[in-house]
């Protein structure tokens, strides 16, 4: 997989070049774009790790921990499983997928995600 931050979203790019995931930020004062899939808190994607401060440090921390509890796939709630399982098959028909989360263009839960469906794509 390959990554690529702008100031306002990140680009994931499956190593064969077939898929991309884009994550925007998510704002308030803007609209999320026409079939962006939002994955923040409370949604069946969303991260329960909530950081203390905003270090790099303490988002690393929150990265790894939704890291591990992510790639438990057999502890996954069943409306993560039939998220998750959307989001596959809009990746796989249409080649690409947007995804909002208020983190970006900023290393967070939403580039696990987008890690684990580019590699299933």
């Amino acid at each position: 997989m390959q990554t690529a931050r702008t100031e306002t979203d990140t680009i994931h790019t499956s190593d064969d070049g077939r898929y991309t995931i884009r994550v925007v930020k998510r704002q308030r004062t803007k609209p999320m774009p026409e079939g962006a899939r939002y994955v923040g808190r409370p949604t069946a994607l969303g991260s329960r790790f909530k950081p203390k401060d905003r270090s790099d440090e303490e988002r690393a921390n929150i990265i790894a921990a939704f890291t591990e509890e992510f790639s438990d796939e057999g502890s996954w709630p069943p409306k993560r499983v039939d998220r998750v399982a959307e989001l596959l098959t809009e990746l796989r028909e249409n080649g690409e997928l947007t995804m909002a989360c208020w983190c970006a263009p900023k290393a967070c839960h939403a580039d696990v995600i987008s890690e684990y469906l580019l590699t299933r794509a």
